[in-house]
């Protein structure tokens, strides 16, 4: 079965065409079809199609309802030798990372059911449609993309280990915690200021795990560095290098408001890590919890709590390197057993 990462190179060797419809530097896939190999392809206008071959006799039901990718049918072809396709068209330069996950998700669907191009086509876009709906979306302020960078790098080391830990990336999903296993915990604050070690806690469960729960506290100081940095999109893209699943990461990312579109108007800057340290959140460390308050209820007419910790004020124990290595493990282990 074909990969993203060939997918990807594949669009390497393809040029833009001159006119509509000339398959002159078409680019054809290896895997077989039921009525031939589906092709890649650039129109005179830079849009990417990926083509799959139809008997002249087939029904294709057009879809053009989402905003960057539409299924139409088209004649494509050199000279008097052409052929009807079933052509998959990107719209948006922007959503070219997506167009390859959907490329993936269509040849993988028709791996398993070659027999109704169409349908499969269709299946796909539509598990995509609320994605593709969503950039009307007000767009994410620099303070939301800094939390971001800093849970990826947290994210980074763990896929590393093992690709199927971006399912205890829990945070994007509305989850109590950025990252959850079984027994363990991560909660990540992100900072660029250059004194201090102070944090936003929200809420009074923000540091309360459940009961058998190990929770961590990372905090992650960032900075702008255009010369040793690294992108939002290279760090999106350097997950996926690692083996995450690139469908359920495009996911994540826009559920947190990050788009395809959203990421490239962020690439202007670049950020790395200057210091990351852990805490073990438990009994001994500065917090509030419902336990706080008596008989473990908030005073009458507080409906919410927002505090904030300073990490350097006190002499807090943070875990060594080696401590945090053994912890990355442990909770990659808990979620892949």
């Amino acid at each position: 079965m074909i990969s993203i990462n060939v997918i990807q190179q594949s669009w390497e060797k393809v040029k833009t065409t001159g006119s509509q419809g000339e398959l002159v530097t078409a680019y054809e896939l290896t895997q077989d079809l039921r009525y031939g190999k589906p092709f890649l392809t650039i129109d005179f206008e830079g849009k990417r199609h990926l083509l799959l071959p139809l008997p002249k006799v087939a029904k294709v039901v057009e879809d053009k309802q989402s905003a960057g990718i539409h299924i139409l049918r088209s004649s494509w072809g050199l000279e008097n030798e052409r052929r009807d396709y079933i052509d998959l068209v990107c719209l948006k330069p922007n959503f070219n990372d997506l167009f390859n996950i959907i490329i993936y998700e269509t040849l993988q669907g028709l791996a398993e059911n070659a027999s109704d191009v169409n349908a499969v086509c269709h299946t796909v876009l539509e598990s995509w449609r609320e994605f593709l709906n969503r950039e009307s979306r007000k767009m994410p302020d620099k303070s939301t993309l800094i939390g971001l960078m800093g849970e990826l790098f947290v994210l980074k080391n763990l896929v590393h280990l093992d690709p199927r830990a971006l399912r205890i990336w829990t945070g994007p999903q509305g989850a109590r915690f950025d990252f959850f296993s079984k027994n363990t915990a991560f909660e990540v604050k992100s900072s660029t200021k250059r004194h201090g070690r102070t944090v936003i806690i929200n809420g009074v469960d923000q540091l309360d795990p459940p009961a058998g729960v190990n929770l961590y506290l990372f905090y992650n100081r960032v900075e702008e560095s255009p010369l040793n940095g690294i992108t939002l999109s290279a760090a999106v893209n350097e997950l996926q290098s690692a083996g995450c699943d690139s469908s359920q990461l495009v996911r994540l990312l826009s559920d947190l408001g990050f788009t395809p579109e959203v990421i490239a108007r962020f690439d202007t800057a670049s950020w790395r890590l200057i210091e990351s340290l852990v805490f073990r959140v438990d009994e001994n460390f500065p917090r509030i919890t419902a336990r706080s308050f008596i008989n473990g209820q908030m005073p009458p007419g507080v409906i919410a709590v927002t505090y904030e910790i300073d990490l350097g004020g006190t002499a807090l124990p943070k875990l060594s390197e080696t401590e945090v290595t053994n912890l990355h493990q442990l909770i990659v282990s808990e979620s892949t057993r």
